[in-house]
């Protein structure tokens, strides 16, 4: 039972809140309510709970300021931001912050019942499959996963062909609308990519929604999503560059080498299989064939100098069940047979 924590300066608003949860989130428990925001602090750590619904204008610490301290020292905690207003410096704030969603006062049930199952319920909020209708009133989130997906694999092509979809559903909201779902795509992002981009580069992504208020036409926005979106592929690659190369090579070390395959190594790092070979040559200067040779004929040379297994025994621990590919492989990269190797390594 997910655990509550209202905050709100104004007596009303909390007791309107508690009576939407207490009647519609029967499973939901409030166990307490702060009027500033030095009292949601304290008893975010008193208490300890799973989400607090933070109002934005509240004496003292205002909502935003609470949220950051309340998550540098409880990072498992989940906050709801709640606003009067809909404002583009206020989303980018929050996301900075990393708070988990966005609702506006009055606060709505089927708002809330929105926000709660993506943060507490993912599979209540999962569609059986095809893209969401326009103007549903819904969050696209078949749609989401699958440019999530795109995005990981770095398919610019296929990002072409998704993005516009999702500007489609942009448009058909009111301007609250597009701060609403900006505000949750790039709360999923920050959440997807985070262990890969630095402060600057989700700053950068949060500040250019900016371009949203002066786009006029859906052209325009088609155009700046797709755009958005390519840059947000730029940066991760940019900034997880370091930890592919290490994953990749922690991959291969794990895997016996008989069974590394491009396609099972790209499934592992959730790309696809064109994205991870190029990535591949660009990192480590060869490309992944070759890579692959070298690790298997390294150990088909200790094989060779340590067991007594034969040449073509020792072929197919190593991934090849031709014996005599093994043969000629082993002696254009070794210079000798591997029957050679063998006897060379017992004369020294």
């Amino acid at each position: 039972m997910p655990r509550v924590l209202v905050v709100d300066d104004e007596e009303l608003a909390r007791y309107a809140l508690r009576k939407l949860l207490s009647r519609s989130f029967r499973e939901i428990e409030v166990i307490a309510e702060a009027e500033t925001g030095s009292e949601a602090v304290s008893m975010a750590e008193r208490y300890r709970p799973d989400l607090i619904c933070m109002d934005i204008k509240i004496p003292g610490l205002n909502g935003l300021e609470a949220s950051r301290e309340i998550l540098a020292r409880l990072p498992e905690v989940k906050i709801l931001m709640i606003s009067a207003y809909d404002s583009f410096s206020l989303l980018q704030d929050a996301i900075r912050i990393g708070v988990d969603g966005y609702l506006l006062k009055p606060v709505r049930e089927d708002d809330f019942r929105r926000e709660y199952n993506r943060l507490f319920q993912p599979s209540a909020d999962q569609s059986s499959g095809g893209a969401t209708p326009l103007s549903s009133g819904r969050y696209p989130k078949d749609l989401e996963r699958r440019i999530i997906k795109i995005l990981r694999t770095g398919d610019f092509q296929e990002l072409s062909r998704e993005a516009p979809l999702f500007a489609d559903i942009f448009l058909s909201e009111t301007e609250s609308g597009f701060i609403r779902y900006g505000f949750e795509f790039c709360v999923v992002l920050k959440r997807e990519f985070e262990p890969y981009l630095n402060v600057a580069a989700i700053a950068e992504l949060s500040e250019s929604l900016n371009r949203l208020a002066v786009l006029n036409y859906p052209r325009e926005l088609k155009e700046w999503l797709v755009r958005w979106l390519r840059r947000c592929v730029e940066l991760v690659e940019t900034n997880h560059e370091g930890d592919l190369k290490a994953r990749i090579i922690r991959a291969l070390d794990s895997t016996p080498v008989r069974a590394v395959s491009l396609e099972q190594l790209a499934r592992e790092l959730e790309v696809s299989p064109q994205y991870f070979s190029s990535r591949f040559a660009e990192l480590f200067g060869r490309n992944f064939i070759e890579e692959i040779t070298e690790r298997r004929l390294a150990e088909a040379r200790r094989l060779l100098a340590e067991s007594s297994l034969s040449v073509q025994e020792v072929g197919q621990a190593v991934g090849y069940g031709d014996a005599n590919y093994f043969t000629r492989l082993f002696r254009k990269y070794s210079g000798v047979t591997p029957s050679r190797f063998r006897e060379q390594i017992k004369h020294r």
